[in-house]
């Protein structure tokens, strides 16, 4: 993959383009990707809005305590929009694959984190009456 080179940061975005894709396990594929100035983003569109949306919980998570149901369904349009290019011809854009992306990440980060403050809460009751 081509990346901007000569450029302010280089060592960083170098490591970018290796590391992100290894750990987003990204395709990479050109199609599915958006492009800046002719180069092509490290990640897929989806693979983006997925760590956006990660970003974006854990900012969120200090001031929203949303539903598990509703971060749930917040997953769904990601499953379904590649459950339905999966099967049929039908073939996404990168905006929705964006878009899908966030909101998954927002939604599969916030039952994660909000999972480990209830199993941490639970422990300290727990562990506060074992003192007793």
């Amino acid at each position: 993959m081509n990346y901007p080179t000569g450029v302010r940061f280089e060592k960083q975005i170098r490591f970018m383009y290796k590391w992100l894709p290894i750990f987003c396990g990204c395709h990479q594929r050109p199609e599915r990707s958006f492009f800046v100035k002719g180069y092509q983003m490290p990640v897929c569109a989806r693979c983006e809005g997925e760590l956006i949306g990660i970003l974006a919980a854990l900012i969120a998570v200090w001031f929203l305590r949303p539903s598990y149901w509703l971060m749930a369904v917040m997953m769904v349009p990601m499953a379904a929009d590649g459950l339905i290019q999966g099967l049929t011809e039908y073939e996404s854009t990168n905006w929705r694959r964006l878009i899908t992306g966030i909101l998954f990440g927002f939604g599969i980060t916030m039952i994660l984190i909000m999972f480990l403050i209830s199993v941490f809460k639970i422990g300290v009751l727990v562990g506060s009456g074992l003192r007793g």
